[in-house]
């Protein structure tokens, strides 16, 4: 159906917001992980970090911590993705097919 309404073209709509998503999400959840644990296991101290379950709930801290950040810079690249292929082609208003403008022109129509 999108082939036929709008070509081959269609079909790539809103790959590049979510190239650069994935990517600011993974570099969040995996740079930020660390830089958790680090500042958890500073804080708790690493002489009361001897057992497997503390461990692993240092673990399961810092990477929540990090997903929430990973997330919130996922957001704005999957909601660009997302207005840029639910607009249907000829109706108003208008969202650019480009990340850039597309991204300009719901910050300038929030």
């Amino acid at each position: 159906m999108i082939v036929q309404k709008e070509g081959a073209a269609g079909l790539k709509t809103g790959w590049v917001p979510t190239l650069y998503g994935y990517g600011a999400q993974g570099l969040f959840k995996f740079g930020l992980n660390e830089f958790f644990k680090d500042l958890y296991t500073a804080a708790i101290g690493e002489q009361n970090l001897t057992s497997l379950p503390a461990k692993m709930t240092l673990w399961a801290a810092a990477s929540g911590s990090a997903e929430i950040f990973a997330d919130v810079a996922l957001c704005p690249f999957e909601m660009t993705k997302v207005r840029m292929q639910v607009a249907l082609p000829g109706t108003e208003p208008a969202i650019p097919k480009q990340i850039v403008p597309a991204m300009r022109y719901m910050q300038a129509n929030a």
